[in-house]
């Protein structure tokens, strides 16, 4: 019984399928979603999005007319970039009504709030902020965006990446896509550990017992004697634990707390964490710790 040969178009044709199920595969939602959370690391917010939990990447804005409103109001506001342009969405119909209505009228005017209307501020290329949320659709990637706290007031929004219509984009083109809206601020450099290493004054060399002999005289022979015991050093004082307080500089809170485990750069502001500090400074100052 003869065996029939494999066909050679068929062994293409399975070989060409494999290779279609991997980029499948590599270009999955999942697989964008995890792409652009290891280049974009999220940042936890508090649940009352007032504050950070865990700061992730930092993001530096490379588009202007990026409008956000304040973290607590609801709804959220949202935002969308398409065709090299970010556009802002809705922020809730009742929101909207409120910026036309004056305020005194609001309660007496069918569906608008008498509650004040949420803030915004648009933000600009140059500006930075985190994102705590990344998430793929068929049609758009969105990031939920927080910042830091201008006059006590976080801001947050909810940008869509559009895909262009009809069009499941790779994830080569989804992070080109983002990319074009923002970019990694770099890990400041480590400072060297000079800061670290406090030098204190060296202890006086001691003299000797006996005044200097005349010259060429030779030096008295001291009598051997047995050797004290060496008592250890009394136990250090307590050391009350270091302050800080606002105004004080950057380098006053090095010498006093040492280097930080990681430091942030917000706009105007640079942030150092500490185990259980965070120092806010503005002008190299101290503006505020928490």
């Amino acid at each position: 019984m003869r065996l029939k040969r494999f066909p050679a178009c068929l062994a293409i044709l399975l070989a060409a399928a494999c290779g279609l199920a991997a980029a499948d595969d590599a270009n999955s939602k999942e697989a964008i979603k995890k792409s652009l959370q290891s280049q974009y690391a999220l940042t936890k917010a508090t649940a009352d999005k007032k504050d950070i939990v865990t700061a992730g990447t930092v993001l530096v804005l490379q588009k202007d007319n990026l409008t956000m409103g304040e973290s607590t109001a609801s709804p959220e506001f949202t935002a969308s970039y398409q065709d090299g342009k970010i556009k802002t969405g809705t922020v809730g119909a009742a929101s909207k009504l409120n910026q036309k209505v004056p305020g005194f009228l609001r309660g007496h005017v069918p569906g608008a709030s008498s509650a004040p209307s949420p803030g915004q501020r648009t933000f600009v290329a140059g500006e930075k902020m985190w994102v705590t949320k990344i998430e793929v659709r068929e049609d758009s990637v969105l990031f939920d965006l927080f910042t830091d706290a201008y006059s006590d007031v976080r801001y947050s929004v909810a940008l869509a990446f559009k895909f262009p219509k009809g069009i499941q984009l790779t994830a080569d083109q989804v992070a080109k896509l983002v990319g074009d809206v923002f970019k990694v601020q770099p890990a400041e450099e480590e400072k060297a550990g000079n800061n670290q290493q406090q030098g204190g004054a060296q202890p006086a060399q001691p003299t000797s017992a006996h005044p200097a002999a005349p010259a060429g005289a030779q030096p008295p022979v001291a009598a051997e004697a047995p050797l004290a015991p060496i008592e250890p050093p009394p136990p250090p004082a307590d050391q009350p634990p270091p302050t800080i307080t606002i105004g004080q500089t950057i380098d006053q809170v090095t010498a006093a707390m040492g280097q930080p485990l990681r430091k942030a750069v917000v706009g105007k502001k640079t942030i150092y964490f500490y185990k259980d500090l965070k120092v806010t400074f503005v002008d190299n100052k101290v503006s505020d710790v928490q």
